[in-house]
């Protein structure tokens, strides 16, 4: 009785490990087929000759789990622009069969948190996507900037940051 349990166990302990060697090229497999699936997925080839343009995120300053923060995508022909790449973007991209590796140019309209919180993610998947081995253009508008804090002014050397007004320190711009 003692003997067949052992063998038993012997039995379970090698299907075990057998199970787990399997384990990782099985994950490597299905790993490799969904990312070949996400990243050969081009919705835009498909879209009729034109101008279309794309939400990939909505959302506001503060994390919202179901909300990304604000992207927009712009498809001329087969040209992609993103204005804005606020966090969550890149992967509501992916999801709706848009290529990262395609995006051409960046807009951000303004310097806020939550329109330019993606860019990491954006630079990434726009890598991977592609044979990309330069960033994107990226455009930025030229309005001023306000530093509403002293602190604010110090840190990023706004001129004037002694706030003299009670509108705060303002960076000249390319408008003068």
């Amino acid at each position: 009785m003692g003997r067949r349990w052992l063998w038993g166990l012997g039995g379970l302990a090698l299907l075990g490990g057998g199970v787990v060697l399997a384990c990782g090229p099985i994950a490597l497999r299905v790993m490799r087929a969904g990312a070949e699936r996400n990243f050969a997925a081009d919705l835009a080839a498909e879209l009729p000759d034109g101008l279309h343009v794309v939400l990939c995120g909505a959302g506001g300053p503060l994390p919202d789990p179901v909300r990304s923060g604000p992207c927009t995508v712009v498809i001329a022909g087969s040209s992609l622009f993103v204005v804005d790449a606020g966090s969550g973007g890149a992967r509501n991209l992916l999801r709706m069969g848009l290529p990262a590796g395609r995006i051409e140019a960046l807009f951000v309209t303004h310097v806020h948190s939550d329109h330019i919180d993606g860019l990491g993610e954006l630079a990434l998947q726009r890598w991977v996507g592609g044979s990309n081995t330069s960033p994107p253009r990226s455009l930025a508008t030229l309005g001023r900037v306000t530093c509403s804090t002293p602190t604010w002014c110090r840190r990023f050397r706004c001129p004037g940051s002694s706030r003299s007004s009670s509108r705060g320190c303002r960076r000249p711009t390319a408008e003068g």
